[in-house]
Order: structure tokens, then sequence, then C-alpha cells
């Protein structure tokens, strides 16, 4: 379970009722900076929160804080992953698993433990942050196809083949409005080379990495635009 398991109740089901428009309508006005009928009200939830959650209130397996509290809106995950592809499993078993991921991430997740531990990046030297190439920002498999992605597999639970990104807008739609999601270049840069290495190689080569940044900062602005293209029409 993870606080990116967001996949909704209503599969298949495509029409709004007046419950979900009176959403949309108070988030669009907020949105807009106009006063809507009251403050939209949503979160994230980690999954070891809504286990807690479940447990203590007794409710079933299945509860959700979205549907049980009715809440105003909900963010969804695309494949953000730099390399789009299947985790490399290098051990798992009861207790943990071992991942590289589409970041170059070698991920350590104990199931027991709230996070994950980052403990190695196939991007390890300047040298390389400098010259490396992704799949492209637009490619169609981070909207459309499932598959793993480290941002929605890799947190507080574990989970292997996660949704396509258009199949969670359309399951949520009819009960949430729906909004995509898109990380930034300090977010990328500590899944693709690690907080230290951020930290010192902007000391190192300032002037350098300020490049870097701007193309990561491309990169993911081109892909945030081919998200919005990907659900027009749907959200």
């Amino acid at each position: 379970m993870s606080m990116f398991e967001t996949f909704g109740k209503d599969a298949g089901v495509s029409d709004r009722g007046a419950n979900t428009l009176r959403k949309l309508e108070r988030m669009n006005r907020a949105l807009r900076h106009e006063e809507p009928d009251r403050v939209p009200i949503s979160d994230f939830f980690w999954g070891s929160f809504k286990e807690r959650w479940r447990r203590e209130l007794g409710l079933p397996a299945d509860a959700d804080p979205y549907y049980h509290y009715d809440l105003d809106w909900i963010v969804t995950v695309p494949n953000m992953d730099p390399w789009i592809r299947p985790f490399e499993t290098l051990k798992e078993d009861a207790e943990e698993v071992v991942v590289k991921t589409g970041f170059g991430a070698i991920m350590h997740k104990h199931f027991a433990h709230p996070m994950p531990e980052m403990t190695a990046w196939d991007v390890d030297t300047f040298d390389k942050l400098e010259h490396v190439e992704f799949n492209s920002p637009t490619d169609a498999r981070r909207f459309f196809a499932a598959g793993d992605n480290q941002i929605a597999g890799v947190g507080d639970g574990f989970q292997r083949n996660s949704p396509a990104w258009i199949e969670t807008v359309k399951s949520l739609r009819p009960d949430f409005p729906v909004y995509g999601s898109m990380i930034e270049v300090s977010e990328c840069l500590t899944r693709l080379i690690g907080q230290v290495n951020a930290l010192l190689w902007m000391g190192e080569y300032p002037e350098r990495m300020g490049a870097v940044i701007d193309c990561l900062g491309a990169f993911y602005l081109a892909m945030a635009e081919a998200e919005l293209a990907a659900g027009r029409g749907v959200t």
C-alpha cells in the first residue's frame, strides 16, 4: 500500500453527479482566487496511516479516506522516471526487497519501515550527470501504460506494475476533481543522484550544475505539458 495508491471505485463510469460537479466548481473558484461556497478540503494519506485509520475506527479493509469523508479533490501520479522500465529485482524475501528503478537508483525497502533507503545510483559522477540521456518526456507510456515507476511504487509501501495514469484519472473522475502531478528539479536530483551528490556538485561545479538544472527543469516542464495534453477531454 502506498500514499499514491489512487485508483478509484468507479472504473467504467463516465458521468459525474451533482456532488462531484459542486466539488469541481468549488475547486475552480478557489484556483481562480474567487470565493467558493467553502474552502476545499483534501490531503495525501500515507499507506501506513490508512491501515491504522481503518483498524482504529473499525472500518472495512477497502475503506478509503477520500471516499469516507467525501473529500474535494485528488492527485494522480504518471510515470516520471527518467527511464521507463521494469524494476530490476536485486533481492526479495518476505521482509524486504531491493530493486533498481527507472531513476537508476538502488532502493532497499524493508516492509516494516515507513520509507525506503536509496543506497546507490547509476548516475554517480558529475560527468555522467552532464551527459545523461532520458526517455522522452512525452513518451506515451508515461500516461497510457501500466508499469513499474518509482514515485508511485516505492514509498511507504511497495507496488509493482502501477496502473496507467489515464486509467486512474478515469476511475476517480466520477467522484472527484482529478489533478495530475509533476516533480520539480530538486526532487528529481534527490532520486537520480542522491541528496549528498546534489549539494556537493552544486558547490563544486556551480555554473555547470546550473545548466544541468535548467535542462532538468525543461524536461519536466515538457512532461507536465504532455500530461495536460494526455488528460485533455477526460478531466
